[in-house]
């Protein structure tokens, strides 16, 4: 074993391989040993989402000449070197594609930014911004020469906005929030819509009000829930503002339910609960997402219950038999 640090063009290797083998022909893709890989550093996480980000943006949910190589000959050096190339060339069109745009005088058309299961994907958007969308998460992007819109459409995301004349607006629920320099998030998980400030300031009105209506304004650690008529509703911010981004979730007296809840959505290993009034019992602490399992086990030994598993793969908890 050696204990020489990888080199980069390596590590881009290997998570070019990976992406090809989760993605083109997942039952090629070792999950355990890839867990591992993926653990090993944070430079191997890291080249992992951001070829894994550039895959979803360029549509490529698969790509026959990597296909071959997996299903033909998966384990050969010839294959993954091939696989790797046009993984890498992907990541280089893919970012050119988010890149460009205003230093050649154009702005990009409408842009869906995209996130599957279990992944955190970091984007730079053509002004310098920056987006992470959290698991299973969908972001549209319009960018004009008077206007940065974009809509998140289904999940997470924070937002860091790069200082630019044009307002740049996030737009859903029937919300629409606006601010420059800043740093946000909006979340559309849930049943209610927030918005939550880290930092600089933020506007949040809905769409349709009449002209100079009033607005919610915000500042930094402020957190609000966007409700169906009237202005949003403020609320104290809970847990920590980046956890998400650090794939973690945190948790401060939730409600059980509401905390399996979240962490299925890392996940295509779902957890339930045998009985609803588990639901309500309530849990805290620090927990990585994507492992089921890991997290089922932990909240099985912090409340005393017995873990079951149905031949879906679901992971059932359930109070201990009596007798």
């Amino acid at each position: 074993m050696s204990w020489l640090p990888k080199s980069s063009r390596r590590i881009r290797r290997e998570a070019a391989d990976w992406v090809a083998r989760r993605k083109g022909n997942p039952q090629a893709a070792a999950e355990d040993d890839f867990q591992r890989w993926y653990r090993e550093s944070d430079r191997q996480a890291e080249a992992y989402d951001r070829m894994a980000a550039i895959w979803e943006l360029s549509g490529r949910t698969s790509a026959p000449a990597g296909r071959d190589f997996v299903n033909d000959n998966a384990r050969s050096v010839a294959g993954r070197v091939a696989i790797a190339a046009s993984l890498l060339a992907i990541l280089v069109a893919g970012a050119l594609a988010l890149m460009a745009g205003r230093s050649a005088g154009t702005e990009p058309g409408p842009l869906l930014l995209a996130s599957t299961i279990g992944e955190v994907a970091p984007y730079r958007l053509a002004d310098g911004s920056q987006v992470v969308l959290d698991t299973a998460s969908r972001v549209e992007v319009r960018y004009s020469p008077t206007r940065r819109q974009l809509v998140l459409l289904t999940g997470r995301a924070r937002f860091t906005v790069a200082d630019d004349a044009r307002p740049f607006a996030v737009a859903a629920a029937r919300h629409e929030v606006v601010g420059r320099a800043t740093t946000f998030e909006v979340s559309l998980i849930g049943g209610e819509p927030e918005v939550r400030l880290i930092e600089g300031s933020l506007a949040v009105r809905r769409v349709g009000w009449r002209a100079g209506a009033p607005e919610a304004r915000l500042s930094a650690g402020d957190e609000v829930v966007l409700v169906r008529s009237g202005p949003p509703k403020r609320r104290k911010a809970r847990g920590s503002a980046s956890a998400w981004t650090r794939h973690m979730l945190e948790f401060d007296a939730t409600p059980l339910g509401e905390a399996i809840a979240l962490a299925n959505r890392y996940s295509t290993t779902q957890i339930r609960l045998s009985d609803s009034a588990l639901a309500l019992r309530r849990v805290s602490g620090a927990y990585r997402v994507g492992d089921a399992a890991a997290f089922a086990r932990s909240i099985a030994v912090a409340f005393g219950l017995e873990v079951g598993a149905q031949p879906d793969g679901t992971i059932v908890l359930a109070e201990p038999r009596r007798g």
